[in-house]
């Protein structure tokens, strides 16, 4: 009977407990995502520019706007985005480095993955020739992504 009563017992003080949860107040509605019909699949790459030379003052961003003018825009006339950054990364002596940075965005359809990389490898090679650069970190989405404009 002791048995019983402990059980009822605990019966009770769950189902009131149970009443306590509080109901999480509504968030805002999610936003609208376009169909698949009304969108393209586009590639998307970032490449991370280091901005720190091994002799001399960083590389300004006027350097780096201009670089842009003359190397980037060229061969992505339809539109980029440049982000500033702030990283750090192991360099091939050991020693850990911090810099300024710049993040280049580009976005580009599916179907022009493969030109699209050449001229994204392009642009990497001229900024570490320009500017004496150890690397310049490319990063490729794996899945394209559903862009509308």
């Amino acid at each position: 009977m002791v048995i019983e009563a402990r059980v009822a017992l605990v019966g009770v003080a769950l189902a009131l407990l149970g009443g306590c949860a509080a109901e999480p107040a509504p968030g805002p509605p999610a936003p609208a995502s376009p169909a698949r019909g009304a969108c393209d699949a586009y590639s998307r790459t970032e490449l991370f520019f280091g901005t720190n030379r091994a002799v001399g003052e960083p590389i300004s961003d006027q350097e780096f706007t201009a670089f842009v003018d003359a190397e980037v825009t060229p061969l992505f006339p339809d539109g980029l985005t440049v982000l500033p950054g702030s990283g750090q990364f192991r360099g091939a002596d050991g020693r850990l480095v911090r810099e300024r940075s710049q993040v280049l965005v580009l976005i580009y359809p599916v179907s022009t993955d493969g030109e699209s990389g050449s001229k994204i490898d392009r642009i990497r090679e001229l900024y570490k020739q320009k500017f004496a650069q150890e690397s310049v970190l490319r990063v490729d989405d794996q899945d394209p992504s559903c862009v509308s404009f």
